[in-house]
């Protein structure tokens, strides 16, 4: 509970953290009932301002729903699914994944991978957790570095700069509801 106070023991990534707002909503909005399961359509995900340490096109993306995986991609090299931009007007990188519309229900978990990338918890450059129940009804998710598992610790933001963020752009699935 937020009212009580903002540090919360044993809680250390930005996606333990997400998971305990997430469980504040339970108790405050839901009364102590899970939401109802509101199935996504993950359309595509933009990667924005990769250190400059990392060949955009190297970027690798693995998807788990439910603990299940339900995609992954080595790379962006050769694959139409993917628009790697290196040179935008101000010189920052965009990697976009075009998903096509991949299904999602509930708990997912996205790693990122990268051969250049310091590879910390979970054996991988940055990652995240979230729950499709509370992707807010713009169907979009932004995380900037400090939401991010991995890249959020300061003494790491010399790698990852503050421009470093990761957006998702969901539709609604109503094949799974």
């Amino acid at each position: 509970d937020l009212r009580c106070g903002s540090q919360f023991q044993g809680v250390e990534t930005p996606s333990q953290a997400r998971y305990v707002k997430y469980m504040e909503a339970v108790v405050h909005q839901y009364e102590a009932k899970l939401p109802p399961s509101r199935p996504r359509r993950l359309q595509t995900i933009r990667v924005i301002e990769l250190p400059y340490v990392a060949d955009p096109s190297l970027l690798g993306i693995e998807i788990f729903n439910q603990g299940r995986q339900v995609f992954e991609l080595q790379s962006a090299l050769n694959n139409d699914q993917v628009v790697v931009d290196t040179y935008t007007e101000d010189f920052s990188s965009i990697v976009e994944y075009d998903l096509g519309g991949i299904s999602l229900e509930d708990d997912v978990k996205i790693r990122f991978t990268h051969p250049s990338l310091p590879r910390k918890y979970d054996k991988c450059a940055f990652y995240l957790w979230f729950h499709t129940s509370f992707i807010e009804s713009n169907n979009r998710l932004v995380l900037r570095r400090e939401n991010l598992d991995n890249p959020h610790k300061p003494k790491r933001w010399k790698l990852w700069g503050e421009r470093f963020k990761v957006e998702f752009v969901f539709s609604e699935d109503s094949t799974r509801v």
